[in-house]
This record gives C-alpha cells, structure tokens and sequence, in this order.
C-alpha cells in the first residue's frame, strides 16, 4: 500500500495480493476497479474507429484505460487532476514504469476541462472516466453539454468520444448525461458492459459509426 498528499487530493492505492484486492481512494472514496471495463475503455473506441492514431483519456485512475490504449498502438495523452495518482500506477501492474516513461504516451496534470478548453491538439478517440461521486463538484462538470461539445471541436474528422456511466449512480442523473450526451453527438452507440460492474459506454460521434465485427475480433 502506499499514501501520498499533494495539493488537490489525499490519495491512498493498495493491492493485496492474497485475494487480488486492488482499491485507489481518493479522499476518502473508491475510484475505480482494476477489471475488464477500464479496459474496454480504450479497446471499445479503438475498434470502433476505421484507423485510430491518438487518444485523449480524461481521469487516469489506476491506469488501466491508458495502458490498454498504449498496448493498441496509439498515441495517448491522459489528463488527470491529482498529481499522486499517477504515481500509484506500479501498485496495480508490474510493468506501469514502462508504460508511464513511455514513448508515445504522456501523463498530464490538469483538470480535464481545462485541458480540452485550451489545447490545440486534435485526436481520433477521447475516453471519459469521470471520478465519482457523480455531483462532485469536479466531476459533474465532465457529464455536461458545454464539455462535450468543447470535445466534439477537438475530434478529428471520424472522431469518437467514449462515455462510461456506471449504474450505482441514481437514475436522474444517469438520465441527465445521456440527454446531454446524444444532444451534443449526433450518432451514438451504447453497450452494455460484460463484465462484472454493471454499467454502459456511450460512443458518440460527429459522422455515422460503423460496426465491424472483424475489428472487434483483434481487440
């Protein structure tokens, strides 16, 4: 296990390896699982996508997500608030220092709207894994139409945003981000998620998106 402050959060990261427990808490709250869905996060887009180069990933987490996308090939800058949480990604694998140092891959600390305000940068896939809980005042921001249209303005042209909504959230506001994420991308897919955290992506995008089951086969 390990403990950091800095100045936006207290983050505390262990992995017990008698029961395989991985647990990242972030003042206080658990943030994420290290599961299939995290990883599905980058792999769902990449298949989704004719010929993904780059992604945007919003929230680091434990890393996974960022990993994934890494190990597809592509360019990957993930944007995260707190400076410690990136630092706890050797807690839950092995090999995060090959990964973190990695060439086509860069960890940002910012606040992920802010950084999709002001860069310049375009990208083919952005992933959004917003912190709970979901009324945060950090986080609900990352649900709202004036985000994800600031996202549809950096999106290169075949573009996908991909949107994880977990179920344990209430129902209101659930509905919420889905009103203001199909209001925003006028074609969108959901899925169900398979594995065991109930949930769905939501993958939305500027020009119609097309499913196709060969490239969902490589992933």
């Amino acid at each position: 296990y390990r403990f950091h402050e800095d100045e936006i959060a207290s983050v505390f990261a262990y992995h017990n390896p008698k029961n395989q427990e991985n647990n990242l808490i972030v003042d206080g709250i658990g943030m994420t699982a290290l599961g299939s869905e995290t990883k599905l996060m980058a792999h769902l887009p990449f298949a989704l996508h004719k010929d993904p180069k780059n992604m945007l990933v919003v929230a680091f987490g434990m890393g996974t997500t960022y990993r994934s996308a890494l190990l597809d090939g592509l360019t990957v800058d993930a944007v995260e608030l707190s400076p410690s949480v990136p630092k706890m990604m050797d807690i839950f694998f092995s090999d995060a220092e090959q990964f973190l140092s990695h060439p086509h891959g860069r960890v940002i600390i910012n606040d992920g709207r802010n950084y999709v305000r002001l860069t310049s940068k375009r990208y083919d896939a952005v992933v959004i894994d917003p912190p709970p809980p979901f009324n945060s005042a950090g986080t609900t921001v990352l649900y709202a139409r004036d985000f994800y249209r600031q996202i549809s303005a950096h999106l290169n042209p075949e573009g996908l945003v991909s949107q994880w909504l977990f179920f344990g959230s209430r129902v209101d506001d659930l509905g919420m981000s889905i009103r203001s994420f199909t209001d925003v991308f006028p074609n969108v897919m959901a899925f169900r998620s398979p594995g065991t955290i109930p949930g769905i992506y939501l993958v939305g995008s500027n020009e119609p998106i097309t499913l196709d089951s060969t490239r969902f086969q490589d992933v």
